[in-house]
């Protein structure tokens, strides 16, 4: 459904990984940026398991963008990285907000990239 929402087509064959938000859910949540340039994706996975952070799933992007309708002034990139999706090609995927004019875009990102200073990620206090 939210690769559907996002324009993606041809995505029947993608896997979701999960872990899934089902139900109604509360959650305390924080933006956090590493501030250095990360190699890798599992780069940044070693950073948060050093700092005890944990990702928030995916679907949090939705309860994200329906509380902070308006993006920031400029200050980078939202990856929700706790849900991880297969495409067909074997690459994995996870959900991202960027700021587009004066609106948030949501698409999808490759963990196959670098992610510089500029990425910010929600992650969950548990």
């Amino acid at each position: 459904e939210m690769l559907s929402r996002d324009g993606y087509e041809n995505f029947q064959n993608w896997i979701f990984n999960g872990p899934k938000v089902v139900g109604y859910q509360k959650g305390t949540f924080m933006l956090v940026r590493i501030n250095s340039v990360c190699a890798s994706f599992m780069e940044v996975e070693r950073e948060f398991i050093k700092r005890n952070f944990v990702f928030a799933a995916g679907q949090w992007r939705e309860a994200f963008l329906a509380k902070y309708t308006y993006p920031d002034a400029g200050n980078g990139q939202i990856g929700f990285a706790g849900s991880l999706w297969t495409s067909e090609d074997n690459c994995f995927y996870f959900p991202y907000l960027s700021k587009y004019g004066t609106r948030w875009e949501s698409f999808f990102f490759s963990t196959e990239h670098t992610f510089n200073d500029s990425w910010r990620w929600l992650v969950q206090i548990l």
